[in-house]
């Protein structure tokens, strides 16, 4: 029987949370309660064999951040040498507070607007599972599974191949795009632990929602976007609407909901995404990353296509696709054109030799650089500028 404290100001909360069902009867005895931060950590004292917090973060006297730091000790106070698991209890709009509680060391979180029996259920069982292992529940399996669902977007396995991770698939099924509009202001706002803090948050709270309207599976697309898979039980428009409004009262972002429904087998799911990227309302930030990188980077001879991946946050596979599909040129077409396009610029506007120029744009092979100009303007270096290209080039841009 694993001990619980509930913690937060509202006695209607505490009084709520021990009787959404039988807890006993599922290892779980709501012994205790508390009505801020400081008399959670008296009864913590008193009794070191609570296993679980369920803590508020708005409360008078002493708060959830408070309490927080008090338990790991983060303010120089003694730190609890055998700390319980503490799942926080957020209200909308909390997002800065819980985003300082995972940095305490907080587990997990739930939305008290959408706390139910089933959904604090699964939490708790979570929880308990990690304690009873002491370490991340499964994060292999978790990883299996995102992988798989990316190729099974990028059609870069077999249609039956997610099979093989666990993943259960409802046909006909509707996939869905999810993406975050206004990303970098958000990337601006914070630093790189606290964004992934957030892209952690976004997915969690995605599958919170698609739990409670008949579940289903997302997966992460790079940094900005979330692909969505629900089986014929999900109301698409109902559900299109919590997702959008939930998202944004809580995450305080913009979000993009595009569903497709009607997908009768696996083998159509890269299509379907395919057709979903073509509906979506801006270039996606895969793209805008990718593009952005080599705008800053392409007068380097090499730049695998392994690091360009980690830095947007994709397989490679997935980001060769996804630039394809989206400009209509290869991501090695794309590096060509921006070199091109300096080479263009130094015969217009300097005396450099096209040696030089070949070097300048990141190409250590004159030859190599004389073919690839040819074929992005149809002429040689020497020729484009004798056949007065240059000229027009500083016509253009004067």
């Amino acid at each position: 029987m694993l001990a619980v404290l509930v913690v937060d100001d509202e006695p209607f909360v505490r009084v709520a949370m021990a009787s959404l069902r039988d807890w006993k009867a599922l290892g779980y005895d709501f012994l205790y309660e508390a009505a801020n931060g400081q008399q959670a950590l008296d009864l913590l004292a008193q009794h070191p064999e609570i296993d679980i917090v369920l803590l508020d973060l708005s409360m008078p006297v002493m708060d959830g951040i408070q309490f927080l730091k008090a338990l790991t000790g983060a303010e120089g106070a003694p730190p609890n040498p055998n700390p319980p698991s503490v799942i926080v209890l957020s209200a909308h709009g909390d997002f800065p507070l819980v985003r300082t509680a995972f940095n305490l060391g907080v587990k997990d979180y739930l939305l008290k607007t959408e706390v139910d029996e089933n959904t604090l259920t699964a939490m708790l069982d979570k929880v308990a599972s990690q304690r009873s292992q002491n370490k991340p529940a499964a994060p292999r399996r978790d990883a299996d599974e995102a992988r798989a669902l990316l190729d099974l977007l990028a059609g870069a396995a077999p249609p039956e191949a997610h099979k093989v991770a666990g993943i259960h698939l409802e046909f006909p099924l509707t996939l869905w795009s999810l993406g975050i509009r206004d990303f970098d202001g958000l990337e601006a706002r914070l630093d790189p632990d606290e964004l992934a803090r957030f892209q952690d948050l976004f997915l969690r709270s995605i599958r919170q929602i698609l739990g409670r309207r008949g579940g289903g599976c997302a997966v992460g697309v790079g940094r900005d976007l979330a692909a969505l898979f629900t089986g014929p039980e999900v109301e698409v428009p109902l559900t299109a609407k919590e997702l959008k409004d939930s998202l944004e009262r809580y995450l305080s972002v913009r979000i993009d909901v595009v569903p497709r429904t009607g997908i009768s087998d696996a083998g159509e799911i890269p299509e379907a995404w395919d057709a979903l990227g073509r509906e979506r309302p801006a270039t996606s930030r895969i793209v805008v990353v990718t593009k952005r990188y080599l705008r800053e980077h392409f007068t380097r001879p090499v730049i695998p296509l392994d690091e360009l991946a980690a830095h947007v946050g994709v397989s490679r596979n997935h980001l060769s696709w996804e630039f394809a599909r989206e400009t209509g040129e290869t991501i090695t077409e794309h590096l060509a054109r921006l070199r091109v396009e300096e080479a263009c610029r130094l015969l217009a506007t300097t005396t450099l030799k096209v040696y030089e120029i070949s070097e300048r744009v990141g190409y250590t092979n004159v030859e190599h650089f004389g073919r690839v100009f040819k074929k992005v303007t149809g002429t040689s270096p020497n020729r484009w500028a004798g056949d007065g290209g240059s000229k027009v080039f500083r016509d253009i841009h004067q």
